[in-house]
């Protein structure tokens, strides 16, 4: 998101009115490094859209809600006294608050705000979102407000979301040794008007800079989110149409399905769409018509996408991502921030060969994730990169061929798939070649392990 879209959320939190009722409502809390993914692991995986307040507490948006196969929902525009809502039976909700440098050095809103919360109760929220975007000269102050929310809602999620322009090796080592978050949240909306030069009309930075989200999460052990485009800028002037956010485009269905299978592959652990029916000078084409009330065609895409995102998310939430890599098709080059597969890739001893048997074509490419769970058993996502602005995704079938030639798996000739459509376990057993032939939609991934999938064995 862009800050400039956060100009009307309330600005609170006072610093002496938090220590007082952070030392109240004290709770033991895990550290950084085992809080977030205990978090991830205790709860279902986070699907999350942010709306405007007037929809929360509109029943009908409620029911869209859940009928968009959100698992939790977040709000903006709050004050102290939008804090007395009632979250429907079945939905959780995260709160967004923003806080600058002013804020711990007094408000007035910031006494209402927290006599609320203390009122409301420590576990009124499953999560707070502190600031959009936030520049380093704020990281003092979301370090002060973090670590006391940590204390006075010791059960919530504490994170902040960071602009791919800041993503840099020295910004994200001092925002996550300063403030400390539970987990790491980036924004990388790929998709842009004009195109860029050679084979993306998206940003090329996208896969790197997904992949520097991954590293710095794995590196201080905490989970990572990122938002996902859903919206386009309107078309403004020539100056504007320079600037973020008016040079994004709204994705196509094989380009969202994309964005999505992509970042599940590399091991984040939320997601959230951006966005609902937010009423925004600088973009349009949101999910719902903020007008209207009614669904885009893009929320029909995202409710389907969604509904596979819940069953895969019910293991990916267990599994630690443990490599990722690339297979071109004939001719394409390999994106920044990624590399190519090769045998033994992730640890990974039974996989001989990955071969796109589609046709070539521009971005008709193979990207493979790697997992472990923490009895060690292994696990990869199989993904079809196959995307274009205007393509959907039953426009994009393509096969990928995967050879176990030589491998002893666990068990013989068989391997196992967790269906995106039901969540079931299925078998699948080899072609005599040892062959897996997997055919996908557009931008769509499977998810698959050498052993039965058993989530018993994963929550014990």
């Amino acid at each position: 998101m862009q800050i400039s879209k956060l100009s009307w959320i309330m600005r609170s939190l006072i610093f002496f009115v938090l220590v007082t009722y952070a030392t109240a409502a004290y709770s033991a809390r895990l550290p950084m490094s085992k809080f977030g993914n205990h978090w991830v692991q205790t709860h279902k995986f986070q699907i999350i859209t942010y709306c405007t307040s007037g929809s929360f507490v509109a029943n009908a948006q409620t029911e869209l809600h859940k009928l968009g196969n959100l698992s939790i929902s977040g709000y903006y525009s709050l004050d102290p006294g939008r804090l007395t809502y009632t979250i429907p039976a079945g939905m959780n909700s995260q709160f967004c608050l923003c806080v600058t440098p002013a804020d711990v050095n007094g408000s007035t809103i910031g006494q209402e705000l927290l006599r609320r919360i203390g009122s409301l109760g420590k576990d009124y929220s499953d999560g707070w979102y502190l600031t959009d975007e936030p520049k380093e000269t704020d990281f003092h102050a979301l370090a002060v407000v973090t670590d006391l929310l940590k204390t006075a809602t010791p059960n919530a999620l504490i994170y902040n979301n960071i602009s791919y322009s800041d993503i840099s090796p020295e910004f994200l080592n001092t925002y996550l040794d300063t403030v400390k978050p539970d987990m790491l949240m980036t924004d990388t909306y790929p998709y842009f008007k004009s195109s860029t030069p050679e084979r993306y009309p998206e940003n090329p930075e996208w896969f790197n800079i997904a992949m520097t989200t991954r590293k710095f999460s794995l590196v201080h052990g905490i989970p990572y989110f990122t938002w996902l485009e859903a919206m386009q800028g309107v078309d403004g002037t020539p100056a504007q149409a320079a600037m973020v956010p008016y040079h994004f485009r709204l994705p196509s269905e094989s380009e969202m399905r994309t964005e999505v299978f992509t970042v599940l592959a590399m091991g984040f652990k939320g997601l959230s769409w951006f966005g609902y029916d937010n009423s925004d000078d600088n973009c349009r084409e949101w999910l719902v018509d903020p007008i209207t009330r009614k669904p885009n065609k893009t929320y029909y895409w995202v409710q389907s996408i969604n509904a596979e995102v819940k069953n895969l998310g019910v293991y990916l939430r267990f599994l630690n991502s443990i490599d990722v890599r690339f297979v071109p098709n004939k001719g394409n080059p390999t994106p920044k921030g990624l590399s190519n597969w090769t045998r033994r890739a992730g640890g990974d001893k039974y996989i001989s060969s990955i071969i796109p048997a589609s046709p070539a074509h521009t971005n008709r490419d193979i990207l493979i994730g790697f997992f472990k769970d923490q009895k060690g058993r292994r696990y990869f996502m199989l993904q079809n990169l196959y995307r274009s602005t205007d393509m959907s995704a039953s426009s994009g079938y393509s096969t990928i061929l995967v050879n176990f030639k030589n491998a002893r798996l666990p068990v013989k000739n068989t391997i196992y798939r967790l269906d995106r459509i039901t969540g079931k376990c299925v078998t699948v057993h080899l072609t005599k070649e040892l062959n897996l032939k997997d055919t996908l939609p557009g931008g769509t991934a499977d998810l698959y392990s050498y052993t039965p999938f058993d989530l018993s064995i994963l929550q014990n």
